[in-house]
């Protein structure tokens, strides 16, 4: 039982390091250097440092269905994610229906509104290890179903924003 909530809350947490403490984040911006299309950055503390945008621009942003590049780095230049993705965005940021696949092998497919995840959504590690079900402001909330690498059930049940709530922490 305690390996079973250990589970749980290493890859909620896993989730909450990807998608980054969210609620009161601001996007940095970058603009991509062929298209002119400015994209925003919302996910997480690091920043967004090149991006392609292949897809509608209005008003200097990317708007619209496309394809979109991008390498993230940290604070100290390091490179932590490439990943590429068939987006809808709105005025320069994810929003609406969209599947991006990390370098690693991870992807979400689902759900943007402002640059975060939200709505429904799937998370897949590379392993086979995935995470379904409800967002909010890009972090798990709502109903959802989380399953280890060999496809078993290993949470179904009701997600807080906050972390894992006290059913999840029982399980």
């Amino acid at each position: 039982m305690k390996l079973k909530c250990r589970n749980v809350f290493i890859a909620i947490t896993l989730v909450l390091l990807v998608s980054g403490s969210t609620a009161g984040a601001t996007a940095n911006w970058i603009t991509d250097a062929v298209t002119g299309a400015k994209v925003g950055w919302v996910i997480g503390d690091n920043a967004l440092s090149e991006v392609s945008w292949s897809g509608p621009v209005i008003n200097g942003k990317a708007e619209g269905k496309g394809t979109l590049l991008a390498i993230v780095r940290d604070k100290d230049g390091k490179v932590v994610s490439r990943w590429t993705g068939e987006v809808e965005m709105i005025a320069g940021l994810l929003d609406g229906k969209g599947l991006l696949r990390w370098g690693n092998g991870d992807s979400y497919d689902g759900q943007f509104k402002a640059g975060l995840q939200d709505g429904k959504g799937v998370y897949s590690w590379a392993n086979g290890a995935m995470l379904a079900g409800e967002f909010k402001k890009g972090l798990p909330h709502g109903t959802g179903i989380q399953k280890d690498a060999s496809g078993k059930v290993i949470y179904e049940g009701e997600w807080k924003s906050h972390g894992i709530n006290k059913a999840a922490r029982e399980h």
